[in-house]
């Protein structure tokens, strides 16, 4: 049997989505390849949200095709879905599965392979409701319109970053039925749908009893959570649920909408006895007028109500933020404004985005679109600001005691570990296992991580 080799692009809901197709391939025989030159077969499980982030999938191709000239590639994921017709014109592309067929990407390469993958597969395979563009061009394309999206089975199972054992990413909602005017995602994605209550708990027992210590709980719309099944139910609930979960000893959220965070869910992260004291909230921009183009349902003062209630309730939780620069119509004065919200505002570190036109979105065709010179040199004015307020969390926790999860990777004198509130920690002495939980008294910052031996373990 062939094997296979995927790369994952993206936000962990797209890397959850990577770990069901691995899942599916295996399933059906398929056998893991170590890397892409000892692969028959390479699937690319793409993003979409950034011109970035499509240069660097058709910039993959080119190098698998250049390290493999013999791989099969499948190209699937967010990317496959908007722009299919573009995707199978690259030279070397055998195969565009978009996010409507992704659950069938193992049943589409496993009929493919049984029919000679030399010739072109001649029959749909079951339930697929293939629909082939441009027949002139070689590469086959599976795709359909989100007319009847929320039919589809929800993909995504448990994943872990290539650098790290210890952290299980499990995605529990997808889709968004928002309609920020700059993102593409819904169009990809489909409306929001949510993984039933009984089978999230289910994962998560599973993976606490393997002992797994922390898990994230991922979603393109995480607060919306619930809301979509017969039984409606919310995140809130969920979280609530999940306390009760034997031997699991701290759970992340990945992301969440400023109007979700209600004091509810500031309250429960308080008390929690497993909840980590992070919260990762979009902020885009700190103007209302940049907020209202960008058709995001919240004010700046609203924004900082929520995180300020955080800080208050929460002195030691990190407190993450995006932010789009370069929105089109955005001026000098509005990009200080953002930098000086942000100057201002407990947030402790940055996701900086330069603004990219997706095809399809309204943002894309505004007036007053901000030169890339420009946007390049906001970007770097945010990210500069962003690296400032880590340093001085950073700071805060000097002399603190933090309760640190064990990573993967270890050398004989530290061991990397990640810190309740996201901060990493190189934890002196001894190699630690991974995947242990100790308490680590920090003693300094050294080349941007913090340092500091073990006091106790939990």
């Amino acid at each position: 049997m062939s094997n296979f080799h995927i790369i994952n692009f993206g936000c962990r809901a797209t890397q959850a989505d990577g770990g069901e197709i691995e899942r599916e391939m295996l399933a059906r025989s398929f056998e893991k390849a170590p890397s892409i030159a000892d692969a028959r077969i390479v699937i690319l499980n793409t993003c979409t949200v950034t011109a970035a982030a499509d240069r660097d999938a058709r910039q993959t191709v080119r190098r698998v095709r250049r390290e493999n000239p013999q791989a099969k590639i499948v190209v699937t994921g967010c990317y496959a879905q908007r722009a299919p017709e573009e995707i199978r014109q690259l030279p070397g592309v055998y195969c565009v599965v978009g996010n409507s067929h992704k659950h069938l990407l193992a049943q589409i390469v496993d009929q493919k392979m049984a029919s000679g993958l030399q010739e072109a597969a001649t029959d749909d395979p079951p339930d697929a409701n293939e629909r082939s563009l441009a027949p002139s061009c070689t590469a086959e394309v599976y795709i359909d319109q989100f007319t009847r999206f929320e039919k589809t089975p929800f993909v995504g199972q448990a994943l872990f970053a290539a650098t790290e054992r210890t952290r299980p990413s499990l995605k529990i909602q997808d889709g968004c039925d928002a309609n920020c005017s700059f993102c593409i995602i819904p169009a990809v994605r489909g409306r929001s749908r949510s993984l039933p209550p009984d089978e999230v708990l289910k994962q998560v027992e599973s993976l606490a009893a393997e002992g797994y210590k922390e898990l994230v709980l991922s979603g393109i719309h995480l607060g919306s959570y619930g809301r979509d099944l017969k039984a409606r139910s919310s995140l809130l609930s969920l979280l609530e649920a999940l306390e009760n979960v034997k031997d699991l000893c701290r759970i992340r959220l990945s992301s969440i909408e400023p109007l979700e965070v209600s004091e509810g869910v500031i309250d429960h992260v308080t008390r929690s006895r497993r909840f980590a004291k992070h919260l990762h909230i979009p902020l885009q921009s700190g103007v209302d007028r940049i907020l209202r183009l960008m058709r995001r349902p919240y004010t700046s003062d609203q924004y900082a109500q929520v995180v300020c209630s955080i800080r208050r309730k929460i002195p030691d939780a990190a407190i993450g933020a995006d932010v789009i620069t370069g929105f089109p119509g955005e001026t000098e004065e509005e990009h200080r404004a953002t930098m000086a919200f942000i100057e201002r505002s407990p947030l402790t570190y940055l996701h900086v985005f330069s603004f990219s036109p997706r095809p399809g979105t309204l943002a894309a065709e505004m007036h007053g679109q901000v030169s890339p010179q420009v946007i390049k040199h906001r970007s770097q004015e945010l990210r500069d600001l962003g690296k400032r307020k880590k340093f001085e969390f950073q700071q805060q926790m000097v002399g603190r005691v933090l309760s640190v999860v064990t990573l993967d990777r270890a050398d004989h004198d530290f061991t990397d570990a990640m810190s309740e509130n996201f901060l990493a920690v190189h934890v002196e002495g001894p190699a630690i296992d991974p995947n242990q939980i100790v308490e680590v008294k920090i003693s300094g910052i050294d080349h941007g991580l913090l340092t500091g031996g073990v006091v106790g373990s939990r």
